[in-house]
C-alpha cells in the first residue's frame, strides 16, 4: 500500500486531525480526535499498517491509502472526462438582462429587456428536439435580476416541466437574485416551478450593504431583503429549498465584520435551509469596479474573516463552500461541454462573467429551436482549460480542481496562476464546517 498524492490532512490548534482527499472529494472527509491523531498520522506515513485495524480500513475505504500499483493520474485524467461531459443538459437563462439593482462593483451593462415570445418559444423547441440526448435538464435563472421577468421564468419553467415530464426525464432549478422581490409568497410560487436553490447578495451590515447595492434610483434594500428572508425562514414550510447568503467581502464589511455575523444569524437562525457563501470583492471588469479599488481585500482579512466565523457562538451552514470539494462543483461550468448560457435575446454564451466581449459570445439561438454555434470559439472554453504547471502535476488537491483553471483566464490569454478558492482556504473551512459532514475517528 502507498499514501495517496490527493491527501490533505490539517492539525487543529488542539490537535484534531480534519481528512480530505481530493480524487475521493466530500465523502472522504474524516475527523480524527486528538487522542487518535499520532496513530493515524502513522497509517498515512506507513508506519503503522495493520491491515485488520479499523481506522486502518477505513482510510483504505476512503481512498487515503491505495495499492502501490493505482495510478492517481489516470484517475484523475478519467475522472475530468465524466466531470466535463456530464450527460445532463444545463441552462442558464437571462428572462431579462435589465435590474432594478446598480451595484457599484457590478460588471453587467443592462442594455438588453426581458426575452420576447419568440425567443421564448425557440428555445422551449430546443428542449424539445434535445431532451432525449441527456438525462436531464437544469436550469439556473441569471440576470440582470431575474425576478422582474418572472412573466418568461412561468411561461418556460412550465414548458420545461412539461417536457420533461412528458419523456420521464429530471428537471431541477436554482435561481441568483437580489432577493429585493423574493417574499414568501413569491418563494411559493417558485417552488412549484421546482426553483429550489437560491444564491442572495447581503454585502455586510445596513450601511454597507446600502452603499455597494442599491436600487437603480438609490433607494437602500438591505431592510426589505433581510425582512424577506426572516418572515421565508418563519413562514415558509417547505424544506426543498435551500438559499445561500453570498457576502462579496470588501474592506468596509471586513471593518464592521463582528455585527456582520450577527445580522446573519437574524436571518439564518439555526435553519439548515440557509447558508453562507462568503467571497471576496472582485474586478471582473467594468467600469464601476475602478471606483471601489481601494475596498478590495487582502488575503489576510479574507482569513480573519473566516477565523471570525470560526469563533463566533452562532453556527452557520457553509454547504455551498463543501460542495466546491467535490470536482463537479469546483470544476467551472465553461469548462463542460453540455452547459450553455442563453441570452434574453438568444446570444449563447459560456460564461457568466462577461457579456460584452466578443471571445464569450458562441453562437445563437435560432427562430426554428436550433442553435448556430461557432465551434471553434466554444472548443477554446471546452478544450482549452488544463494549465501547464509543474507544481499542478504533483499537487494535493489535483484530484479536485482536475488541473483546470477559471477558462475565462485561458481564453482572454491573461497570465494567472490562480488556485481554486476552497483550495487556498482549505484548512479554514475544514474547522467551520459543521462535523456531521465528517467521519469520525474518535
Amino acid at each position: 500500500m502507498k499514501a495517496s498524492m490527493c491527501n490533505f490532512v490539517h492539525e487543529s490548534e488542539n490537535g484534531d486531525l480534519y481528512l480530505y482527499n481530493s480524487l475521493q472529494g466530500t465523502k472522504s472527509l474524516i475527523f480524527v480526535n486528538s487522542r487518535k491523531a499520532s496513530k493515524i498520522r502513522e497509517m498515512l506515513s506507513l508506519e503503522y499498517s495493520e491491515e485488520e485495524d479499523e481506522d486502518y480500513k477505513r482510510l483504505v475505504k476512503n481512498g487515503y491509502l491505495i495499492e502501490d500499483d493505482a495510478d492517481e493520474q489516470q484517475a484523475r485524467e478519467y475522472k475530468f472526462l465524466k466531470v466535463v461531459s456530464e450527460p445532463r443538459l444545463n441552462i442558464t437563462i437571462l428572462p431579462t438582462e435589465k435590474c432594478n439593482f446598480k451595484c457599484v462593483y457590478c460588471y453587467e451593462t443592462f442594455e438588453k429587456p426581458g426575452m420576447s415570445i419568440e425567443t421564448q418559444e425557440s428555445l422551449i423547441s430546443f428542449v424539445k428536439k434535445n431532451i432525449n440526448k441527456y438525462t436531464g435538464l437544469s436550469v439556473h435563472w441569471f440576470g440582470g435580476e431575474p425576478l422582474i421577468a418572472m412573466d418568461v421564468i412561468e411561461n418556460l419553467s412550465k414548458e420545461f416541466i412539461s417536457i420533461c415530464k412528458s419523456v420521464k426525464k429530471t428537471y431541477m432549478a436554482g435561481m441568483t437574485t437580489n432577493g429585493y422581490l423574493l417574499d414568501p409568497e413569491m418563494l411559493d410560487k417558485l417552488l412549484k416551478y421546482h426553483v429550489y436553490k437560491y444564491q442572495i447578495t447581503i454585502d455586510g451590515v445596513e450601511k454597507t450593504h446600502d452603499f455597494q447595492r442599491p436600487l437603480m434610483d438609490g433607494t437602500p434594500t438591505f431592510k426589505r431583503i433581510v425582512d424577506n428572508l426572516v418572515n421565508i425562514r418563519l413562514h415558509a414550510k417547505s424544506k426543498l429549498f435551500n438559499i445561500a447568503i453570498r457576502a462579496n467581502l470588501s474592506k468596509s464589511i471586513y471593518e464592521s465584520f463582528d455585527e456582520y455575523i450577527e445580522a446573519l444569524h437574524h436571518i439564518c437562525g439555526q435553519d439548515s435551509r440557509f447558508s453562507i457563501y462568503m467571497h471576496q470583492v472582485s474586478d471582473w471588469g467594468g467600469e464601476r469596479v475602478t471606483r471601489i479599488k481601494e475596498e478590495l481585500i487582502v488575503q489576510d482579512m479574507y482569513v480573519g474573516a473566516l477565523e471570525k466565523l470560526k469563533k463566533s457562538p452562532f453556527k452557520f451552514n457553509y454547504y455551498v463552500h463543501l460542495g466546491k470539494l467535490d470536482s463537479e462543483s469546483c470544476v467551472c461550468y465553461a469548462n463542460k461541454l453540455n452547459y450553455f448560457i442563453i441570452g434574453s435575446d438568444g446570444t449563447l454564451y459560456k460564461c457568466t462573467g462577461n457579456f460584452v466581449e466578443d471571445c464569450n459570445k458562441i453562437g445563437k439561438l435560432e427562430s426554428n429551436g436550433q442553435i448556430s454555434m461557432d465551434k471553434n470559439k466554444e472548443a477554446s472554453w471546452v478544450c482549452n482549460v488544463k494549465r501547464v504547471m509543474d507544481k499542478c502535476k504533483t499537487c494535493y488537491f489535483s484530484g479536485n480542481c482536475l488541473f483546470s483553471i477559471c477558462p475565462a483566464v485561458q481564453v482572454r490569454k491573461l497570465d494567472s496562476s490562480i488556485c481554486s478558492f476552497e483550495q487556498q482556504y482549505l484548512e479554514h473551512f475544514l474547522e467551520l464546517f459543521s462535523k456531521d459532514v465528517y467521519q469520525i475517528i474518535e
